[in-house]
């Protein structure tokens, strides 16, 4: 887990001068498992400034669990460093942003979770934004990807939503319970072929499944906060993003999901 390599030391060549001290939730993320002994965690974008940079006018954010680095496409909408989340480290973007990995590495098609916390602008109506959006394939082109938007109902009531691309037929959605928008929030969406494909807020508070659609990835590329064509943003502040090998609503990942999403809520200050 090279994340690891990032506690308390200097990350020379990544980016903005800096340090990123100890943290012991970073350390217990860290450590966590899959049952075949894997890093839980497969992708982990971390908005510290050490961790990204603006090479030759060009946005970067390395991927903490990799060598991998998401690269904005585009340079309107750069994402700004600030404190906005309870202190943290934020990424905030105020115009529209998407960061594009060309390839991903480590995502298990047939079992994987995307977590992320923020505090989106409020969309107009049925505005789609897309948190985790598609990183690959032609216009109309109906891949399966991880996903994972949201959008106002009509009635203004908050929904998450993880879809499948080119006809952007939803795998899932659902109204949440709890507001997703103008307030810090985690949002997951959760995938094996034993269970199907499930969505959630904040530690599994208001949560949704659907048993009946099993199917594994067809497209493994990604965006974040927006998709490949720069479309669909995602506006507002974020914390962390992850993207896991592992199904963390099956039982036996229970203690992994109370110590990642309970973490998670500690950091930011989510009640």
């Amino acid at each position: 887990m090279r994340y690891v390599e990032f506690l308390d030391i200097s990350v020379s060549g990544a980016g903005a001068l800096g340090t990123i001290k100890f943290d012991p939730f970073l350390a217990a993320a860290a450590s966590l498992k899959t049952a075949s002994g894997q890093p839980l965690i497969s992708h982990w974008f971390d908005p510290t400034p050490a961790l990204s940079a603006v090479i030759e006018g060009q946005f970067r954010l390395r991927d903490a669990a990799h060598d991998g680095v998401l690269v904005q496409s585009g340079n309107a909408g750069r994402p700004v460093h600030t404190n906005a989340l309870n202190s943290q480290p934020t990424f905030t973007v105020a115009d529209p942003a998407s960061l594009q990995i060309l390839s991903s590495p480590g995502i298990n098609a047939s079992a994987w979770s995307l977590i992320s916390v923020q505090r989106m602008s409020l969309p107009a109506a049925n505005t789609r934004q897309d948190i985790f959006g598609i990183g690959a394939g032609s216009l109309g082109e109906n891949v399966v990807f991880a996903g994972m938007s949201a959008e106002t109902t009509i009635n203004g009531t908050p929904r998450l939503i993880s879809r499948q691309g080119g006809v952007t037929t939803p795998r899932i959605s659902f109204d949440s319970t709890v507001p997703i928008f103008g307030a810090t929030v985690i949002t997951g969406v959760c995938f094996s072929v034993e269970l199907g494909i499930s969505a959630f807020v904040n530690n599994f508070a208001s949560y949704a499944r659907n048993e009946s659609d099993k199917r594994q990835l067809t497209a493994t590329t990604f965006a974040l906060w927006g998709n490949r064509n720069a479309q669909s943003p995602a506006l507002g502040d974020f914390g962390m993003s992850f993207i896991l090998r592992e199904d963390i609503s099956k039982p036996e990942y229970k203690g992994a999901a109370d110590i990642l999403l309970g973490g998670l809520m500690a950091k930011y200050g989510i009640v």
